[in-house]
């Protein structure tokens, strides 16, 4: 598909419509392959860290994402994984534009989990982070509707039940965590309100609950499973989001039963600084200091790091 895009695009010349087929191709193929036509991994001496497609479903040509089509990324071997985490994005993310830098985050989430892993005795080699953008999150005032959040948790239900599916085909099981980031914590709720196979929930810079969810209790995920939650002391953008959907349930409301954990920054007890997050935005890199909830080595990142390899007991600044 996409030499065939690459050949209209010589052929007619033109810009690229990044919402367009073409634009999402364009991007899935630049996130799983090099400019030399290679296929990337995280690491170039981690043989683990290859990229795979794990789902592709391109919208046609000027059809709004609300079709729920989209694409996902898998940063490790999928098949062979004993701990997934599925990284689930927020408002206006898109394929076209997003999957590139989606699939960095996810990248650098499991080299945080990598580095906890080993002293651990959890083989690192066997960890995979889906960036998944499985459908679409929604757009601009689409933050005042639940509406796209259900058609989010419904295409995540099925791509975790399908993978959990083949993993027992491979006589394999994992711990699977599913984290939701501002919108996207929406769709992981509407994911579990019915039922999302997954040992571990995390909500990140949440944006409230759903409509008919008060506590963890209406959460369905697979027995003993947990549900934790982190946000930085002033996002405010959070907080208008759960104004914004007439008001949703606080996460933070006595009763709801979420974990807390850190992301304000911490020391671990080895001396290592873990940045505090000071921004709503998932990755900034770091610039001028101000690190977002995805960002390597902050509190945020590496509490989910732990959460998804099930050091539940070593998360910093947790109340429970």
């Amino acid at each position: 598909m996409h030499d065939h895009w690459k050949k209209y695009r010589q052929e007619h010349g033109g810009e690229v419509d990044e919402g367009s087929q073409e634009g999402m191709v364009n991007k899935v193929w630049e996130s799983l392959y090099d400019t030399n036509g290679d296929p990337k991994v995280a690491d170039a001496d981690d043989e683990s860290s290859a990229f795979q497609l794990v789902s592709f479903v391109p919208f046609g040509l000027r059809q709004g994402s609300e079709t729920g089509y989209g694409a996902s990324i898998s940063v490790g071997d999928l098949d062979a994984a004993k701990h997934v985490t599925y990284q689930v994005p927020g408002l206006n993310t898109t394929v076209g534009h997003d999957m590139s830098s989606k699939t960095k985050q996810a990248k650098d989430q499991r080299a945080d989990q990598r580095e906890h892993a080993v002293p651990h005795g959890i083989d690192p080699d066997r960890l995979a982070v889906v960036a998944w953008i499985g459908a679409e999150p929604a757009k601009d005032l689409g933050v005042f509707s639940n509406d796209q959040a259900k058609v989010v948790g419904a295409a995540l239900r099925n791509d975790v039940t399908g993978f959990n599916a083949v993993h027992e085909s491979l006589d394999n099981t994992a711990m699977t965590t599913a984290i939701g980031h501002s919108m996207g914590s929406l769709g992981v709720m509407e994911a579990a309100k019915k039922e999302l196979p997954v040992d571990n929930v995390v909500l990140v810079g949440d944006v409230g609950a759903p409509d008919n969810v008060t506590s963890v209790k209406d959460l369905h995920l697979n027995p003993g499973g947990t549900v934790y939650r982190g946000t930085y002391t002033v996002d405010y953008t959070a907080v208008i989001g759960h104004g914004a959907g007439s008001y949703r349930k606080y996460t933070t409301d006595p009763g709801f039963g979420a974990v807390t954990f850190g992301t304000d920054g911490a020391t671990a007890p080895d001396g290592t600084i873990e940045h505090p997050t000071k921004t709503h935005d998932g990755q900034t890199g770091g610039e001028n200091g101000i690190y977002g909830y995805f960002d390597r080595r902050t509190e945020s990142s590496i509490n989910q790091a732990k959460i998804s390899l099930g050091l539940h007991d070593q998360l910093t600044n947790a109340k429970r």
